[in-house]
């Protein structure tokens, strides 16, 4: 029995791709190790996602990048950026900036 029989969740046969309603995309093996790697430790969360920004700038040739948990989550924090701006002021008190 699989982990989602375990839960009562019957697995299906993916033909429409990497889509979110359906789980997202498998991942490779390499990134299986490194995610199995990096929940054995803890890090500054400010430190990971400063390392992160870095990393997909260069990949993207932008000035920062964000990790963020999907498309909705994305576009909350977009929205929050664009509320705040640069002002910590602002950015303590979202959402009530």
């Amino acid at each position: 029995m699989g982990i989602y029989q375990e839960f009562g969740i019957t697995p299906i046969i993916n033909a429409s791709g990497a889509v979110t309603r359906l789980g997202g995309a498998p991942m490779h093996q390499e990134t299986l190790a490194a995610f199995t790697e990096a929940a054995r430790a803890s890090v500054p969360l400010e430190q990971l996602q400063a390392s992160a920004s870095r990393i997909i700038a260069e990949a993207t040739d932008t000035e920062a990048g964000l990790v963020t948990a999907g498309a909705a989550s994305a576009l909350t924090l977009g929205a929050a950026a664009i509320l705040a701006g640069y002002s910590l002021k602002r950015m303590e008190t979202l959402p009530h900036c």
